[in-house]
């Protein structure tokens, strides 16, 4: 649902069937897609606050009823690329995104969150973040293999995205996969105005802090991705006995994308999660 805040500030509500809880399924990218249709065209939009729908659900990810069935490996590949198309576009916006989260942002949800330019989240306890889907046999197949090592480094996303964490608000905080808290209490009644509110903040004054020497060298060069996947692969080896494809896969994916662009790696990503899907893990 789209809303005009002021001149220049929208914010679009993610959908929910049932009012609370935000799933990514053909309805639900529908409608987004048509709250990026408006944007887009709108030159005078400066700021979009993507919101959830309740203060204890940003988004829960993709519906998995989608995907549990699905035999086929072309079509496990379209499903993938539905979703990252739509992501992709809240990527490419020309005005300043910003990804207001209270309560649960996984999966779908958080790869949502990573294409925005801002990440805030509210200090409630419901307020939980990350990637599970190596534990359900998958790997983030929103572009979450491909952001997450730019944002945080390779060698944290790994811990994030390997073993299916979820994080709460301030560990997330911690890791530099969310901006900015907002510790002020939050209700049903109030957390949109107080996301709305600190996103108008955070837009007007705010640096990211950049990437240690270290970080940077074990990212964004060849020797240190082959170092970091090297113990990756044997700490995943050691746990699995090689008995499950997903971390491996997920490995594999997020080094490599680092070394192509974001189109190529999200090409990547969609080939690698079809395999997955109609897996028998």
């Amino acid at each position: 649902m789209l809303k005009n805040i002021d001149d220049s500030t929208v914010s679009i509500t993610l959908h929910a069937s049932d009012g609370k809880t935000a799933i990514f399924n053909k309805e639900a990218f529908d409608k987004l897609e048509q709250a990026l249709n408006e944007v887009e065209s709108n030159s005078s939009i400066k700021t979009i606050i993507f919101l959830g729908p309740s203060h204890r659900n940003f988004c829960a990810g993709a519906d998995l009823d989608t995907i549990k069935n699905v035999t086929d490996k072309t079509k496990a590949k379209q499903l993938a690329q539905r979703g990252q198309d739509v992501i992709n576009r809240v990527s490419k916006l020309k005005a300043d995104t910003v990804a207001a989260i209270s309560g649960a942002c996984v999966g779908g949800g958080c790869e949502l969150a990573l294409a925005c330019d801002y990440r805030i989240a509210t200090g409630v306890k419901e307020t939980k973040i990350g990637l599970p889907e190596v534990k359900l046999g998958i790997l983030p197949g929103f572009g979450g293999c491909i952001r997450l090592p730019r944002l945080i480094g390779l060698p944290a996303a790994l811990h994030v995205i390997l073993q299916g964490k979820i994080l709460n608000f301030k560990k997330a905080k911690k890791i530099g996969l969310v901006d900015r808290i907002i510790s002020e209490n939050v209700t049903a009644d109030n957390y949109k105005e107080a996301l709305i509110e600190a996103s108008k903040l955070i837009v007007n004054n705010f640096s990211r802090k950049k990437l240690n020497i270290k970080d940077k060298i074990l990212t964004f060069t060849q020797l240190g991705r082959s170092i970091v996947s090297s113990q990756a692969k044997k700490n995943i080896l050691k746990e699995t006995k090689g008995h499950y494809p997903a971390p491996l896969a997920a490995l594999d994916v997020s080094a490599k994308a680092l070394s192509l662009d974001i189109n190529q790696g999200l090409e990547l990503e969609a080939e690698e999660i079809s395999k997955l899907i109609i897996s028998s893990e």
